[in-house]
């Protein structure tokens, strides 16, 4: 008979166990970003182009430059609604 008990409260305490454990059903969702905050620029990448829409490292003052900027977060998402300034000595 004690065998029998053994078994039973041994079964019974396991099951508790694996219903608390299948409680924890992950995250609540609590742990994101609110949509008041804001993320954080982790990236910046500036891109140049000439007039016909080339890739250059380099320009002379009397040429049209075109500056593109991706401004991205730490898990490389792009960050909108964000104003990025860019100035030059050149104007």
């Amino acid at each position: 008979m004690e065998f029998s008990f053994i078994n039973k409260l041994f079964g019974a305490i396991s099951l508790t166990l694996l219903m608390l454990l299948s409680a924890c059903n992950g995250s609540s969702g609590d742990n994101e970003n609110p949509d008041n905050e804001s993320p954080v620029a982790s990236n910046i990448v500036i891109t140049l182009f000439d007039e016909q829409g080339n890739i250059e490292q380099s320009f002379n003052a009397d040429k049209v430059v075109t500056v593109q900027v991706k401004v991205t977060s730490s898990s490389n998402n792009a960050i909108a609604n964000k104003r990025v300034n860019v100035t030059t000595d050149l104007g």
